[in-house]
């Protein structure tokens, strides 16, 4: 304002400071003033979404290509008529349907430009483009926009996000803009390529535990066929039909599942579960069952011919009726779980089992049945309530009476409430759950663990779990501990508790709402499909669960088939299947050792067809002749630039390494970028030995100059995919979008050269686009 800086007072004192600490700059000419000095805020505009980051006086723009252009189109799902803006009607079965099936549209960036303005700078500043991926740095011109501002245009050239610094001080540039290719050279091949996987199950988290290591290749999707003469259907391998299962008054239609992965494609994931490998206990599903329809379910059990009592254990979210060969069974359970004692004298014999399944309200019906040696080592915690009658806000005391002869070592217990539940023991408060929830009429199931031992006492002790009954129904509450055997309390939820102060029974809920059974188990009991233990080895079926394999319809030796394209180089193959089995390559029959595995004459083809015949001889069919995927040991085969699954490498979760030569007249005299085409995945790129770059996004161009030399050279990619082909095929999952199965190197892969004097192609050119 014209003061002098010696002027006296507190004013002239801060300007002192200021100038002494670099804060203020005096210059004679105006034209000395720093071109990024801002008269204002910085503002920006753009027609591209961005984020605004000031660090000093320099500013870093970071731009995204995703909008109504380019990227992920919006929505990724058809919502129709319905109204899914509502918790009521959203639909997450639905939203992963669409999205398995479907999948979404994606839209390269490639060829787009951002347009910006940068307003409340004096000057105009420099800018540069940083490339994300590598550090780079690109020279931007700056124009004045004739409205105060300066305006840039910013190309998409490193990829779906562009880095703009702008300020004074910059580096120098590392990169200038390419322009046009003076030539292109096609790489055409022949291509040869090496698969590898990477999964590693050090931890048993991909696979069973005893498989440690780098897991091999596997094949999971093939073509089925009964018989010589009948039509291919896809299946996948382990999955495949065990019953039959009728709605109403319909006709029976075969239900499929796998004995270690359960129901694929399970709804439950959907809601809960996700992408994960985690088997439900049901095995059963049946959508859309009116309250009061009934499912009949059919099929035939092979039981032991062994000493001893058996079971039939029932998992179920409606009532039931069990016969066995006609005669009706006892059902032993009110709630989600009942078992019914097997006669004697079916034992050795193949029995034919019918369960018919009526449910206790709108939506689908669930189950899972089990042949069980031990019940009590088979058993579940139930869901209890009080007597429905009452009003919301009622609260009532589930309780049960123990006596100890000492506090056990493992006191705590596992409690799960769909509601306030308040956990007591002899009057105590141990802890509460529940109390909280912010969507009316939503019923959040929450599960929480209490450690007892501090509260619990030798003798008599009362344990209780206070209930608040919201608008909408009861409350209901489960509760879970270790065995004694193992040194826990050995109490679980189940009829003998009661409820209110006149000792009335409780009432056992069979919904699990939407949830797994297991979900309110502290520890694993035996999981009732002989081998969904892969993932969870204490939920194996040891001595308590009979490996007893259903058969919707016993009869002679059948003779089935399984075809699919064997991935590409296999030198071997090993066939998971006890059956007698007989594998066609090429027509030739080669006939597995001992441990499944056959030996090739020389690598696969890209494309071979791999035939099984396989001589069935008990319930399984189709998909589920094999207990598992067909793995294979691969090595280097010539092979087209396509997709993995093309190449047999569907559920490959590793790398693609491909290698082509290139001859070169001369060496390059300007710039020459490697210019890989279409890519799904990711790409490091090698010239001769020579590493050049990695991208994990398009453009797929990496500068290999410096890398070529005359004559010869050796071109080399290597492609990584995701997890997503190998969960959407060994996960009982469907949380896996269509399209991100798709991997590989699509190319046209193509030489670029810039400048004056690129070197002649010693193949024939083509023009530039």
């Amino acid at each position: 304002g014209g003061a002098d800086a010696g002027d006296a007072g507190a004013g002239g004192a801060a300007f002192r400071e200021a100038l002494a600490a670099g804060l203020i700059r005096v210059v004679e000419d105006p034209e000395q003033v720093p071109a990024a000095v801002a008269t204002g805020p910085v503002r920006v505009r753009a027609d591209a979404p961005f984020v605004l980051r000031r660090d000093g006086g320099t500013h870093v723009l970071a731009l995204t290509a995703h909008d109504g252009l380019t990227g992920t189109r919006a929505p990724i799902v058809s919502l129709g008529t319905d109204d899914w803006t509502t918790q009521d009607n959203f639909s997450w079965s639905e939203y992963w349907r669409q999205l398995h099936e479907d999948g979404y549209t994606y839209v390269p960036s490639a060829g787009r430009s951002a347009s910006v303005v940068i307003e409340g700078l004096a000057r105009a500043p420099r800018a540069q483009r940083w490339d994300p991926g590598t550090g780079e740095r690109t020279e931007l011109d700056v124009r004045p926009d004739g409205h105060g501002g300066f305006g840039l245009d910013v190309p998409f050239a490193d990829g779906a996000v562009a880095l703009v610094v702008f300020g004074d001080g910059l580096p120098a540039p590392t990169r200038t803009p390419l322009g046009p290719p003076a030539r292109v050279l096609d790489v055409p091949g022949p291509w040869v390529a090496h698969a590898a996987s990477t999964l590693d199950n050090r931890w048993g988290d991909l696979a069973a535990a005893d498989r440690p290591g780098i897991l091999p290749v596997e094949v999971w999707r093939m073509e089925h066929r009964e018989g010589d003469t009948g039509d291919w259907r896809p299946v996948t391998a382990g999955f495949g039909p065990f019953a039959l299962v009728r709605r109403g008054e319909g006709a029976y239609e075969p239900a499929q599942w796998s004995l270690s992965r359960g129901i694929r494609d399970d709804p439950v994931h959907d809601y809960r579960l996700g992408p994960k490998g985690y088997v439900p206990e049901d095995f059963l599903d049946v959508r859309e069952v009116p309250a009061g329809g009934e499912v009949a379910v059919r099929t035939h059990l092979t039981l032991p011919d062994a000493p001893g009592p058996r079971w039939l254990a029932v998992g179920a979210n409606a009532a039931r009726r069990v016969r066995a060969d006609g005669r009706e069974l006892p059902v032993q359970g009110a709630g989600h779980q009942s078992f019914s004692p097997l006669p004697g004298d079916l034992a050795g014999r193949t029995v034919a089992l019918d369960l018919v399944l009526t449910a206790r309200e709108d939506g689908p019906v669930r189950a899972s049945f089990a042949v069980v040696r031990d019940p009590d080592a088979y058993r579940r915690p139930e869901w209890m309530s009080a007597d429905a009658t009452g009003g919301p806000a009622r609260g009532c005391d589930l309780t049960r009476r123990l006596v100890l002869e000492e506090v056990p070592e493992d006191a705590s217990v596992l409690v799960a409430s769909d509601g306030a539940c308040t956990v007591l023991v002899n009057g105590a408060e141990a802890g509460r759950q529940g109390d909280f929830n912010p969507y009316p009429g939503h019923r959040e199931v929450r599960v929480h663990p209490y450690d007892l031992g501090a509260l619990l006492r030798v003798g008599e002790n009362v344990l209780t779990l206070r209930l608040s009954d919201p608008a909408g129904g009861p409350t209901a509450a489960a509760l879970d501990s270790a065995p004694a055997a193992r040194g826990g309390l050995g109490l679980l939820s189940d009829a003998s508790w009661t409820a209110g102060g006149s000792g009335e029974p409780v009432m056992l809920r069979p919904t699990h709402l939407g949830r797994d059974p297991r979900s309110l188990c502290s520890w694993a009991r035996p999981h009732p499909l002989p081998g969904a233990h892969w993932l969870e080895p204490a939920a194996a079926p040891g001595t308590v669960v009979e490996p007893v394999v259903p058969d919707l319809a016993p009869g002679p030796p059948r003779r089935e088939s399984l075809r699919f394209t064997a991935p590409l180089g296999a030198t071997a193959l090993r066939v998971a299947t006890s059956l007698r089995t007989t594998v066609l390559v090429g027509g030739q029959p080669y006939v597995p050792d001992a441990s499944g595995r056959v030996e090739l004459p020389e690598p696969a083809a890209a494309g071979t067809r791999v035939v099984l015949a396989i001589e069935a001889v008990d319930g399984r069919r189709g998909g589920a002749l094999l207990d598992g995927p067909v793995t294979a040991e691969l090595a280097e085969a010539e092979a087209p630039l396509a997709s993995w699954e093309d190449l047999g490498l569907r559920a490959l979760g590793g790398a693609v390494r491909h290698r082509a030569d290139l001859r070169l007249a001369g060496p390059p005299a300007g710039r020459a970028v490697l210019d890989l085409g279409e890519v799904r995945g990711t790409a490091e790129v090698s010239v001769n030995g020579v590493p050049c770059g990695v991208r994990v996004w398009g453009p797929w161009t990496v500068e290999v100059t410096d890398a070529l030399a005359a004559g010869p050279n050796t071109v080399e990619v290597v492609v990584r995919g995701t997890l997503a082909g190998y969960l959407d095929d060994a996960s009982p999952t469907r949380a896996v979008a269509a399209g991100q199965v798709r991997t590989g190197l699509f190319g046209p892969v193509r030489l670029l050269t810039y400048g004056a004097g690129s070197p002649p192609p010693a193949a024939p050119e083509r023009p530039a686009p």
